[in-house]
């Protein structure tokens, strides 16, 4: 039993001594008023190419924390339905800062104008409910320009 221990022992130390180091981000995302905004898509980017790493969606208040793979350069960038893309500074991660806390992004609101809308609906051929089917006989496409003279 001691050696079933000893072998679990030696085979878990090295897992836990690896996963010492989390490198994380958070912050806040508001809108101008300086509200937070909830369900804001936040994504971490690795530079200098762009790379997409992880991203994580604002809680009610705003408020994010993401938890990065290693360390090195990243920047994020913010996007809301109804907002302007908008991305940070380069920051840097590394063993020493393991945790970025970055100041307020505040988005900015982007408005756009439709020309018009139009909602057109048409009645199924065949309904059906719980208790009877319904067949709609003047949306027929044989019902299309006859007559009962015809």
């Amino acid at each position: 039993m001691k050696k079933l221990f000893a072998i679990i022992g030696i085979w878990v130390s090295p897992t836990l001594l690896w996963a010492q180091h989390v490198y994380e981000v958070k912050g806040k995302v508001t809108d101008e008023k300086k509200e937070g905004l909830p369900f804001a898509t936040v994504k971490a980017l690795q530079v200098p190419d762009s790379i997409w790493v992880k991203g994580e969606v604002t809680q009610v208040d705003g408020t994010f924390q993401i938890a990065l793979p290693s360390s090195g350069k990243y920047r994020l960038a913010y996007s809301m339905v109804g907002f302007k893309t908008q991305m940070t500074d380069v920051f840097e991660v590394t063993p020493q800062n393991p945790s970025v806390i970055l100041p307020e992004q505040a988005l900015l609101g982007e408005e756009k104008t439709l020309q018009a809308v139009t909602v057109r609906a048409k009645k199924p051929f065949i309904e059906q409910t719980l208790d009877k089917t319904v067949l709609h006989v003047e949306d027929s496409p044989l019902a299309g320009g006859s007559t009962a003279l015809e």
